[in-house]
């Protein structure tokens, strides 16, 4: 009894950790990602070799959390982006809108100022018929 009271014990801390582990490494990238990515890290600095190289390996220890925080940024500067290139769209056509409607009212004023100014001088040349 107490055997068996062993092997499920076993059994159950195995699933557990298995359980644990696996959503690890579901958000772990490959190391082919990794090493990408902290070589463009290091390439923003320009230091000494063993200065670089620490801050590639400080890197390599965080890559996991530092490509799923840069991912995440770029997403979020992504959706902004569409966000305010959206709103700049829609600005602009009111913009748009607005100019013409001015420009319509202004070309309607003008025509009007150059008919009164015809019938202006049509008065003064029907006085002398």
């Amino acid at each position: 009894m107490y055997n068996f009271h062993k092997i499920k014990v076993f059994i159950l801390v195995t699933l557990s950790a298995l359980l644990l582990a696996f959503p690890v490494f579901s958000i772990a990238a490959p190391f082919s990602e990794k090493h990408a990515f902290c070589s463009d890290e290091v390439n923003w600095y320009t230091n000494t070799n063993y200065i670089n190289q620490k801050i590639y390996n400080k890197c390599m220890k965080n890559a996991d959390i530092l490509i799923a925080s840069h991912e995440k940024f770029v997403q979020e500067f992504k959706s902004d982006w569409d966000k305010r290139q959206l709103e700049f769209a829609i600005k602009w056509s009111q913009d748009a809108a607005e100019k013409k409607a001015k420009r319509e009212e202004d070309d309607k004023r003008k025509k009007l100022m150059r008919e009164q100014e015809i019938k202006k001088y049509d008065d003064l040349f029907d006085e002398f018929n």
